[in-house]
């Protein structure tokens, strides 16, 4: 396992504690745009982090994750769920986000070589550098909290 990765993704982990640390209850509520709030997006995070380690179990398993999907998939899996994500109580959420984050985290720093060459081979990194969508809803997150 290429080790910044696994320091990306510590890092990221450790920007999303702190960040959660900081809401205030009614933090959770701010208006991200598109119908989205501080809450849906730790629970979005959540979801994603949890489906990609299980991916990586499978994988690890015998059982190869599919090619990387379209682009039209991320979005209908994001806009068919957002009314659950809605749903989830904030500091549920929140704490969803971190659990999911912790979990894939060191599912990832645990892969075996074998697994982590065949994901880079098919340049999949996405699959392991969790860091780089935490960090794009860490900063929107802290981009709204700035502006209000």
């Amino acid at each position: 396992m290429d080790q910044q990765i696994v320091a990306d993704n510590d890092a990221t982990r450790a920007s999303l504690q702190s960040l959660i640390r900081t809401l205030a209850d009614h933090d959770f509520a701010r208006d991200l745009g598109d119908g989205w709030t501080v809450s849906t997006a730790l629970a979005h995070l959540a979801f994603w982090d949890r489906r990609g380690k299980l991916l990586l179990e499978r994988w690890q398993a015998g059982d190869v994750a599919p090619a990387d999907m379209p682009e039209w998939y991320s979005d209908t899996l994001n806009n068919t769920l957002v009314d659950e994500w809605r749903a989830i109580p904030p500091h549920d959420a929140a704490r969803l986000a971190i659990e999911a984050a912790v979990a894939i985290d060191a599912a990832i720093a645990g892969l075996e070589d074998r697994v982590t060459a065949e994901i880079m081979a098919r340049d999949e990194a996405w699959r392991l550098t969790r860091s780089k969508h935490r960090r794009e809803h860490i900063e929107q997150i802290e981009r709204c909290l700035a502006r209000n």
